[in-house]
């Protein structure tokens, strides 16, 4: 392992990253998602060459093959951090050009393929079994969970004259709105569609659709954020009434994940493919 320096930022984005780890260790999520879960979940705008960047930092932690993408990845990273010899080399090349072989325990033919003989073959085989598949086990059965970040809904807040108070814990997020630009083709084609040809209203068409998608998904959050306030705001008067001053109940618990659970499907549906459509407007207007 290296030392490394990482901004607030970056410390922010691995965090995150050593969080979506698997029990094995293993980083299954692409790179595209786990974009697209900090844009939403953490007000981080990043991109997949950025958390490439970082995975590439985290898989020099120890223990050896942790961060990974896949079994082949990992394996191969702990090759890696062995000293350079001929056993070395050839197990890299099992597991770079004969994996499937590999994994189905197919020697013969990984013999004939490195054109090796079998004393060099079982030599190389013993080393390869020493490799670890599941490099967060080593960190034992509690470190070597997934760790959940999970970001709280609400804020409760308790005086001491026993009155309750939520905020709704928004973090960071700032004003989302419609890329001028986009907004502006829309409304060109809204105005102009009949003198335009065939290819400018396609291209202006498909403007105005994605501008309509994106409109929704800004619509979605702020549905969200109303349903989360109504419903925290109705489970806290209801505890306040005379003889039902208690913790919320495991039914009460079921309610709010009902009524959060079609703004939350939604919101996540429509993530992905507005990035690009909704600006994030730093600070509040």
């Amino acid at each position: 392992m290296i030392d490394v320096d990482l901004t607030d930022r970056e410390q922010e984005i691995m965090d995150y990253l050593i969080g979506s780890l698997d029990n094995d260790g293993l980083l299954r999520k692409d790179t595209d998602t786990l974009a697209d879960e900090l844009a939403i979940y953490h007000n981080i705008d990043t991109d997949s060459r950025e958390i490439d960047r970082l995975l590439q930092t985290l898989q020099t932690f120890d223990p050896a093959g942790i961060g990974a993408r896949d079994l082949k990845e990992c394996l191969l990273l702990q090759i890696r951090r062995r000293e350079p010899s001929d056993t070395r080399r050839l197990m890299e090349r099992v597991v770079s050009d004969c994996f499937e072989e590999f994994m189905n325990k197919r020697w013969d033919k990984i013999t004939s393929q490195l054109k090796i003989n079998d004393t060099t073959a079982q030599r190389v085989h013993a080393e390869l079994l020493k490799l670890n598949p599941k490099p967060g086990s080593a960190l034992g059965e509690t470190e070597g969970r997934s760790t959940q970040h999970i970001t709280p809904d609400f804020i409760v807040d308790t005086a001491d004259d026993g009155t309750v108070t939520f905020t709704i814990n928004g973090g960071s997020v700032p004003e989302l709105y419609i890329a001028p630009e986009f907004a502006e083709m829309a409304n060109k084609y809204r105005l102009n569609k009949d003198s335009m040809n065939r290819r400018e209203k396609e291209a202006l068409l498909y403007a105005k659709e994605k501008v309509e998608r994106a409109r929704g998904f800004i619509d979605a959050i702020k549905q969200r954020r109303h349903t989360l306030f109504v419903t925290m705001k109705a489970i806290i008067e209801q505890a306040a009434r005379p003889g039902t001053a208690q913790a919320p109940t495991a039914s009460a618990a079921d309610s709010i994940r009902n009524a959060t659970r079609s703004a939350r499907v939604r919101f996540m549906k429509t993530a992905s493919s507005q990035r690009q459509l909704v600006h994030v407007r730093r600070g509040w207007t």
